[in-house]
């Protein structure tokens, strides 16, 4: 009897824990069912808000640098930006700013925050009230200490939706966009000058240091195994009391990736290195450079050939023009901006390089004389001047009396002017000039001197000018009036070959 009531009070206690197990497991269920609710509908929502290509995440500390951690979605411009008709199509206009803080339900670009609790006319008032830094009752914690540092104070904390009587459910999202990103390996047996040029446009990297990666510096290729937080803390290489990589989660991420979208009109980014590379083959007009909304394009036209030197639509605003000029040198007549076929020589230049092991890349010189040719005019407004700037001119001036042009017997006051010119070479390549480099500052210079002998009459008055003159005239006086405007003063520096390298200066002084 004894032995039948204690298999009756063990089976007892068996079914009750039985019970309390399936209990347990059915809560789990319900909360793990829950959490992928929370999970569907956050990456729908992102989807929805944030998937178009004109759409723009930012941070709600923009509008006040004391609201807790939470992702803003805005709609771009989309072309609201620019003249949308006339003469000046596609011209900058003022934005209506203000609209970014309406929603969108009112004509807004506020679209939503990417939160649990922001409903579908969330608007940018809200975001103080839909999630909170600090816990409190009735409010679940979704980035807190642990993730976070102790001293890190952007904790989410925010009220969980209820489903029904199965529980609750919370979601947040946070932008990688905002954060540094792991520094990559990448191939440097691919070391061209175009490979060169591509990796520094491409390949900007965040400092690993304030997280203490600096073993990333020296092996890159670490980054490849931290595929986590937790595991890139395994590099890091900081004190036992520094902040880990895994509690940097709002400035930290081992996988931000982006696309290269056209986030102002829509669609792709026009790729400018294919473009550059390959302009033989494209057509000369019909060309979709710029895209005015999300369903118009504005078109460009380029040169068929030399002698089509300004074809209407080929600078880079297309509402510009070329200026009219009655002058025969084709620079009076240039636009406001370079045209797309001059930024195309310019992106190709390092095909005129020759670079060694030695040295720095050297490029020659290039120059035309504007005569008023259509060749000319040609190079004028599409091609790239490579030469050596001039930085600086200094004049010494020299007093002494001479016989020339003075009474018999008698001496005149004269002037030297020793000019000092200075060159430089603005590019980060070596140039190589070879040739007569002739420097034309135009205009008159502000340097007259006028001497002037006590009791003499006004003809024995004389000016160190280089015309002479005693006029009231002061144009007619001062240095270097010339028959034209352009010709008044020209310096002619010969040295072939003219070797600069990067950066460097040269003085220049009469032999």
């Amino acid at each position: 009897m004894v032995l039948l009531s204690l298999l009756c009070l063990g089976i007892l206690n068996l079914s009750v824990v039985s019970l309390r197990t399936a209990d347990r497991a059915t809560s789990q269920s319900e909360a793990r069912a829950n959490a992928r609710l929370a999970l569907v509908m956050a990456v729908a929502e992102l989807q929805k808000h944030a998937g178009p290509d004109t759409r723009v995440t930012a941070p709600a500390d923009i509008l006040d640098a004391e609201l807790a951690p939470l992702l803003g979605v805005w709609r771009s411009w989309e072309g609201s930006n620019n003249q949308a008709t006339g003469n000046l199509k596609g011209r900058p206009t003022v934005p209506d700013y203000d609209s970014k803080t309406e929603a969108a339900s009112e004509g807004g670009r506020f679209v939503s925050w990417l939160v649990s609790g922001a409903g579908q006319t969330s608007s940018p008032d809200d975001a103080s009230g839909l999630v909170q830094k600090t816990p409190s009752p009735g409010t679940a914690a979704l980035l807190a200490e642990g993730t976070l540092a102790s001293t890190d104070g952007r904790q989410v904390h925010l009220p969980p939706r209820e489903v029904a009587a199965d529980g609750a459910f919370a979601w947040w999202v946070s932008g990688e966009n905002q954060k540094a990103r792991l520094p990559r390996p990448y191939d440097e047996s691919r070391s061209s000058t175009a490979d060169w040029s591509d990796r520094i446009r491409s390949h900007a990297v965040a400092d690993p240091r304030p997280f203490f990666l600096e073993p990333l510096l020296t092996n890159p290729e670490l980054a490849e195994k931290a595929v986590t937080l937790p595991t890139a803390s395994f590099i890091a290489d900081g004190p036992d009391d520094a902040i880990s990589p895994t509690q940097s989660f709002h400035d930290l991420s081992t996988g931000s990736v982006g696309l290269l979208t056209n986030v102002a009109t829509g669609g792709w980014r026009k790729d400018l290195s294919l473009l550059t590379e390959n302009w033989a083959a494209q057509p000369t007009s019909g060309l979709e450079f710029y895209k005015l909304s999300p369903t118009e394009h504005l078109e460009y036209t380029r040169p068929a050939n030399d002698a089509d030197y300004r074809p209407a639509n080929s600078m880079l605003y297309h509402w510009a023009d070329y200026r009219a000029s009655n002058l025969r040198e084709f620079w009076a007549r240039r636009g406001p901006i370079a045209s797309w076929a001059k930024i195309q020589r310019y992106a190709t230049l390092y095909k005129q390089m020759s670079a060694t092991t030695s040295r720095a890349p050297n490029i020659q010189y290039q120059s035309w004389v504007d005569n008023g040719t259509p060749e000319n005019a040609h190079e004028t407004f599409h091609n790239i001047r490579l030469l050596p700037q001039m930085a600086r001119l200094q004049m010494v001036v020299s007093h002494y009396a001479t016989t020339s042009g003075a009474a018999s017997g008698k001496f005149r006051p004269a002037v030297l002017y020793t000019p000092y010119v200075t060159v430089w070479n603005p590019y980060n390549t070596r140039l190589t000039f070879n040739g007569t480099l002739r420097i034309s500052p135009a205009y008159t210079w502000p340097l007259a001197l006028n001497h002037r002998l006590s009791g003499a009459s006004l003809p024995d008055e004389y000016w160190a000018v280089q015309h002479g003159g005693t006029s009231g005239d002061y144009r007619s006086k001062c240095l270097g009036k010339a028959g034209g405007w352009f010709a008044d003063m020209v310096f002619s520096l010969v040295q072939n070959p003219m070797i600069l390298e990067p950066g460097e200066t040269r003085i220049f002084s009469p032999s």
